[in-house]
């Protein structure tokens, strides 16, 4: 059965056009006729070019001398191709593309996939990153983010000597109980009227704590349970996950590629983390957990650690919301409270 496309036909490295048809025969064979029924050429349709539909554009199909027969009936286009190419699904891809309903389902599918990698993926590589950076690049961070911190943020501690020693002291003993070794961390105390009550744990293991911070203590244990907190986060690698987090791209090619420029540009970002919104619930959760095993296990009590938590809730906060301080960047201070003591209960 014969089939018939209405276009235009150009020979061959020629820009003019003649009004032709394109006739194709049941047995596979081609014959383009100009409207003087002149025959300008034959051949095996199979050997022709189809370019693929895109909207409302003519169709073009190369022809196996070099013409081009250009032809705007799009549909003839995929009946011919049916007929002849069953094989060929660009019809079918039009058509799919054509259609405002898997456009739609598509745009959800694509907002799904996007917030299910923003909530899952970004995490999971994060801390995979995290928990795989060498030790070289903890240093360089650490460094880079406390020089920052010291000339934006921190001053010299104000605290006399016997107290600066006293809070080495209990440092010492938290220290002592972290992955790392005693030697594995160091303590800066610095003074903060800028972030006020605040402890802080970079990536190379430094603590940082405040003046305001100790200011605010009733009990030594309370202090204890805030800096085993911290080593835990070191320990956990938590402020390099947040840090990989907010910037996951320039993360993994500084890691990739090594380039201690690079790492150094993202340390500069890493006071601001530590000092928003550094942790998740779940980051903050675990350091938590870690302080309180820890707690019992010398012998002191995680109660002292919600006690500090609580205090800091109703001192620095009051009624409002908190300003950035050490109690203000983490949630949900009562549950956190309750947890904590609940960890003194348990058997």
């Amino acid at each position: 059965m014969t089939s018939e496309l209405s276009g235009r036909y150009f020979p061959a490295g020629a820009s003019r056009f003649h009004a032709a048809k394109l006739r194709t025969e049941i047995d596979g064979s081609f014959a383009v006729l100009t409207d003087d029924i002149t025959e300008r050429e034959r051949g095996a349709f199979p050997a022709v070019g189809i370019s693929s539909r895109l909207g409302n554009l003519p169709r073009r199909l190369s022809l196996p001398s070099g013409a081009l027969f250009e032809c705007d009936d799009n549909d003839a286009v995929d009946r011919l191709l049916s007929k002849h190419r069953p094989k060929d699904r660009s019809g079918y891809i039009s058509r799919l593309e054509s259609s405002w309903r898997l456009a739609i389902a598509a745009i959800v599918m694509t907002v799904i996939a996007g917030a299910g990698f923003a909530f899952f993926g970004v995490p999971y590589t994060a801390d995979f990153l995290a928990q795989r950076t060498p030790r070289e690049v903890d240093d360089i961070f650490g460094r880079e983010a406390l020089r920052t911190l010291d000339g934006v943020f921190l001053q010299p501690s104000a605290l006399s000597e016997a107290e600066q020693a006293q809070i080495q002291a209990i440092f010492a003993r938290a220290a002592r109980e972290g992955a790392r070794g005693e030697d594995g961390y160091r303590l800066l105390v610095r003074s903060s009227p800028i972030i006020g009550p605040n402890a802080l744990a970079l990536p190379d293991g430094t603590i940082i704590l405040t003046d305001e911070l100790w200011a605010l203590r009733e009990h030594d244990d309370e202090v204890l349970g805030v800096l085993m907190h911290e080593t835990a986060h070191v320990d956990r690698r938590h402020s390099l996950q947040s840090l990989y987090q907010a910037a996951i791209v320039p993360a993994v090619i500084a890691l990739v590629t090594g380039d201690p420029t690079q790492i150094a540009q993202m340390a500069t970002i890493l006071p601001g983390i530590l000092m928003q919104s550094a942790y998740s619930r779940g980051l903050e959760q675990e350091a938590d957990d870690d302080a309180a095993v820890i707690l019992q296990r010398i012998g002191s009590d995680p109660a002292h650690l919600a006690d500090m938590l609580e205090r800091l809730q109703r001192e620095v906060c009051g009624e409002e919301e908190c300003a950035p301080s050490w109690i203000g960047t983490h949630p949900e201070t009562a549950s956190r409270a309750a947890r904590l003591r609940g960890a003194t209960q348990a058997p």
